[in-house]
């Protein structure tokens, strides 16, 4: 899954910010085509010392602008994939602790060591979720009201210009607006996996015959069943947790705050 989630999220940023950076481009290629006046507008804004009063000083700069690209492409998406797979290891660690306790056999010599393994393995995972999400909730936060304001200004953007009779990038939109969904989408999916996985763990530690052992191991197993009471999640700030459920609820907002925006036009 995180393999997959880097191959469709970096190209998928990588041709958006392309896009953008190829479209000051076809402005100027089109406006000498037309003999109309040629404006030299960079994709990224820049302080020069000087005026581009040429093409061979506009190409040059132009050029230069190029690793822009790249640079945009792997810092927007280093951090969320990191994420994703930090996040999903978790979460097969836990679905094959949770097999591990399904098929423990309590009646053969070396249980208690494979039970201690077990309760050892739990805690150490616990932890794991609790720091995975204490480094990235504020990330999340910024991800979660930056990706439906985003989705809200987009669809603005297009219908204003739309309005006014304006030519409207739908190819750059359209790229855009897709990769900030599917990133909410992610962030949402694999929350809903976290929780779901630690709630399969927590079935596997009630449904075993942990009191047939004995008094000091069986303590062992019903800590872990408390320690699983307690949820993992995924959370924005601390406070809004990550699921599929959701995920409809951050698109919902965002036609909400468009159609604010549309009476306002």
């Amino acid at each position: 899954m995180a393999k997959n989630f880097i191959r469709v999220a970096v190209p998928l940023v990588f041709s958006s910010s392309l896009v953008y950076f190829a479209k000051p481009l076809c402005v100027h290629l089109t406006s000498i085509q037309e003999n109309d006046t040629i404006i030299f507008n960079l994709p990224y804004r820049v302080h020069l010392f000087h005026n581009i009063s040429n093409v061979a000083v506009y190409s040059l700069i132009y050029t230069l602008q190029a690793p822009l690209v790249l640079i945009a492409t792997f810092g927007y998406t280093g951090s969320d994939c990191l994420m994703v797979t930090l996040t999903l290891h978790v979460c097969g660690e836990l679905s094959v602790l949770a097999n591990r306790v399904e098929n423990l056999n309590c009646d053969t010599q070396g249980c208690k060591e494979n039970i201690r393994a077990v309760v050892s393995k739990h805690v150490h995972l616990i932890r794991m979720a609790r720091s995975l999400e204490d480094a990235f909730n504020t990330v999340l936060l910024g991800q979660l009201f930056g990706g439906t304001f985003l989705i809200c200004f987009l669809g603005y953007s297009v219908l204003a210009n739309t309005t006014e009779g304006q030519e409207t990038d739908l190819l750059n939109f359209s790229l855009y607006g897709f990769s900030v969904v599917v990133l909410l989408f992610v962030y949402c999916y694999i929350g809903d996996c976290l929780t779901n996985e630690n709630v399969k763990l927590r079935n596997a530690f009630f449904n075993c015959r942990w009191y047939n052992l004995p008094t000091k191991e069986s303590m062992m197993f019903v800590t872990c069943i408390i320690q699983s009471q307690k949820p993992l999640h995924l959370t924005a700030g601390k406070f809004y947790v990550f699921s599929l459920s959701r995920f409809s609820d951050v698109i919902r907002s965002s036609v909400a705050y468009l159609s604010v925006l549309r009476n306002l036009m």
